[in-house]
């Protein structure tokens, strides 16, 4: 802040100032990766005005690196299930969107259909968009081939036709079913179905 001639301290106490956003326990969270047409973006360019500012930026760098290290994690933790068919719960870049701009789902998806394994998406609101011939359907995705004919709009065939269930969304119609799946189904979960559930033999939480 201080090398474009602002007050740091300023910018924290307008940023401590949201109690209802920023700083909230909706984002300050342990989960998954973060995406979308904004925050990736405004990381990327505030790491780039730090080096036209000759200004270490450390804190950035670590934002996307661990952003990266989370997509990761969660293909590792796919491939250690064995399964080759995976059903995905959520594709977009957040619940309540068909908005798939750089959502980390999507990366996820792409990586694991290069390395042999089938992907289907139950995503209610991709889903739509495309049935509705939504101008736009689709957009953000440019890695995942074929994925209308991926998507599935019953969660109950997506479940059966899965060797390994992933929760990268949380829609409140599917927390039930999904909880009954994890009883018997290998389930991971990238977003926490419910604050009872920690890992154990078929259920995988990212962080918990």
């Amino acid at each position: 802040a201080k090398s474009c001639g602002i007050d740091g301290q300023s910018v924290m106490e307008i940023l401590c100032s949201d109690t209802k956003a920023a700083m909230s326990p909706y984002f300050m969270r342990p989960g998954f990766a973060f995406g979308g047409s904004c925050l990736p973006k405004d990381v990327r360019a505030l790491r780039h005005l730090a080096s036209q500012n000759d200004t270490p930026a450390h804190l950035l760098n670590a934002v996307l690196e661990a952003n990266e290290a989370q997509i990761a994690k969660a293909e590792a933790m796919v491939e250690k299930s064995g399964a080759t068919t995976v059903g995905f719960v959520g594709i977009s870049f957040k619940p309540g969107t068909d908005d798939l701009r750089e959502s980390p789902l999507i990366s996820l998806a792409a990586r694991l259909i290069d390395k042999g394994i089938e992907v289907n998406i139950y995503d209610p609101f991709v889903k739509e968009a495309y049935d509705s011939g939504t101008p736009g359907a689709g957009r953000g995705n440019e890695t995942v081939p074929n994925l209308e004919s991926r998507l599935v709009g019953d969660l109950d065939k997506l479940i059966n036709d899965a060797g390994a269930v992933l929760v990268g969304n949380y829609y409140n119609e599917t927390i039930e079913t999904l909880r009954e799946a994890a009883k018997t189904q290998i389930v991971v979960d990238l977003t926490r179905l419910h604050r009872d559930m920690v890992s154990d033999a078929n259920y995988e939480g990212i962080c918990w």
